[in-house]
């Protein structure tokens, strides 16, 4: 075979080569968003223990990548929480430090970050006497998921979900997704969407 046919044969396989890897990654990049909607959270254990005095609790909570989205990484966990006793009662307990949990949510793949913490005294206090009284008690917490992706250094990627558990496992719900841009001077994270 000639050189130049050879040559010719080359640039073409490398053309070709070039042409799928590229279709491959906008295929991936194409599914980005629809991937953010479709994380799923979910708390899949919770226990409380309620004295007078003390109110402690333990929650799991899982989250799970179901699309087939490469490429995206939890850098962190973040939580708040309250309680709601009957009478439309909300007793805000307070933001739990934010969790580093490090990990590839490729598809398919779920992280574990889990809480232990104790509520103030007044709110010990309140949920026992309405346990004791037979009224129900309901646990809010608000999640804020911090995301890791190849738009990292132009943007913040966070979804935010609602869990409402009285005892055991409970189904969180996403409420948003907050996009927060990088300012150009500092660096730091700008306004958000």
């Amino acid at each position: 075979m000639p050189k130049r046919d050879l040559l010719t044969v080359i640039l073409l396989f490398a053309a070709v080569s070039g042409s799928a890897l590229t279709a491959v990654a906008t295929v991936n990049y194409l599914s980005f968003y629809p991937t953010l909607e479709q994380l799923q959270l979910s708390l899949t254990s919770f226990q409380y223990n309620s004295t007078g005095q003390s109110l402690t609790i333990a929650a799991s909570f899982l989250i799970k990548n179901q699309a087939s989205y490469r490429g995206l990484e939890m850098k962190a966990f973040g939580a708040d929480y309250g309680i709601e006793l009957p009478q439309n009662v909300t007793m805000d307990q307070g933001s739990l430090p934010d969790k580093r949990v490090i990990g590839q949510l490729g598809p398919g793949a779920s992280i574990t970050a889990t809480f232990k913490f104790n509520s103030t005294v007044e709110a010990a206090r309140r949920v026992r006497e309405t346990l004791d009284a037979g009224g129900d008690v309901k646990f809010v917490f608000r999640i804020d998921l911090i995301l890791v992706t190849f738009l990292d250094e132009f943007t913040g990627v966070s979804p935010f979900y609602l869990c409402e558990a009285r005892q055991g496992p409970a189904a969180c719900e996403q409420l948003f997704i907050a996009l927060s841009t990088r300012t150009e001077q500092g660096g730091g994270l700008g306004g958000g969407v």
